[in-house]
């Protein structure tokens, strides 16, 4: 990145000497803006991956302080990941409405594995079967059993 900005200076600085070698009375002023615009793609092109680069560095750094996880703990987050989005995504939804009621849980989840946050998935995944339509239909004691875990 630096160094891309330093050829481009260098290459800026090689093309107003070789104007002025070529003609010593040229304008300073029109050299100037000759170069500018003959440079302006190329300094463009370095401005953007310089901007991707901190794009980079910024989500690396957000990588970073995500939190770290044992194996045990990150298998069970995979998992329940993988069995809410089985369950839950909107793509199996076979009405709009349940698309609609699906999209905002799946969002909620897709967080939740981002953030390695087990707890917030298992609270999802109570809180999903609660909401799915069926629930109602279960006995008494298949609510109660669902309300002690």
């Amino acid at each position: 990145m630096e160094l891309d900005r330093a050829h481009l200076a260098i290459d800026e600085y090689e093309r107003r000497i070789a104007r002025l070698q070529s003609d010593p009375a040229a304008d300073p002023a029109a050299i100037e803006q000759d170069v500018r615009d003959e440079f302006a793609d190329r300094r463009d092109e370095v401005h953007r991956e310089e901007e991707d680069a901190r794009g980079y560095e910024q989500a690396f750094q957000r990588e970073q302080r995500r939190p770290q996880l044992d194996a045990e703990t990150a298998d069970e987050v995979q998992r329940l990941y993988r069995e809410l989005a089985r369950r839950h995504h909107p793509d199996l939804a076979r009405t709009d409405e349940e698309r609609r009621r699906r999209e905002p849980l799946m969002q909620r989840v897709n967080a939740a594995m981002h953030e390695r946050d087990l707890d917030a998935l298992r609270a999802l995944a109570l809180e999903a079967e609660a909401a799915d339509p069926a629930f109602e239909a279960r006995s008494l004691g298949e609510k109660l059993i669902w309300a002690i875990r």
